[in-house]
């Protein structure tokens, strides 16, 4: 009997256990110089207090940010979208990207990096 209690508690805490996935997605690969390209970054079963997208700091003359805004997707997700300008012809990865994830406390728990996407920049 106490076996099938324990398996009970254990297989009632993997169903319920819920972790945070990471979309990465960009609206194009392949992109003209001075092109506005969309990068959407999506965590996926967060609670939407516990997931914080900071804002994306590009230093370089070959990129530009020209808007960052947070979304709440019809599914309840957190995300957010960059609007990037990219001014060099070549093979580029989306910048390093990085959102904390919190404790219930509020403090930084831990990090989770974005998955950087490649693109090609091409010219006119």
């Amino acid at each position: 009997m106490r076996f099938l209690v324990f398996y009970f508690i254990i297989f009632f805490s993997i169903a319920n256990s819920k972790s945070i996935n990471i979309s990465s997605e960009i609206d194009t690969s392949i992109a003209n110089i001075g092109d506005i390209i969309t990068w959407k970054i999506i965590a996926k079963n967060s609670n939407q207090k516990n997931v914080i997208f900071p804002d994306l700091i590009v230093e370089g003359d070959s990129i530009s940010i020209r808007s960052q805004k947070s979304i709440y997707t019809d599914k309840g997700e957190l995300g957010r979208i960059i609007e990037m300008t990219f001014w060099d012809t070549g093979r580029f990865y989306t910048p390093q990207y990085q959102i904390s994830i919190l404790n219930n406390q509020g403090d930084v728990k831990y990090n989770l990096e974005v998955e950087k996407l490649l693109l090609e920049i091409v010219s006119v």
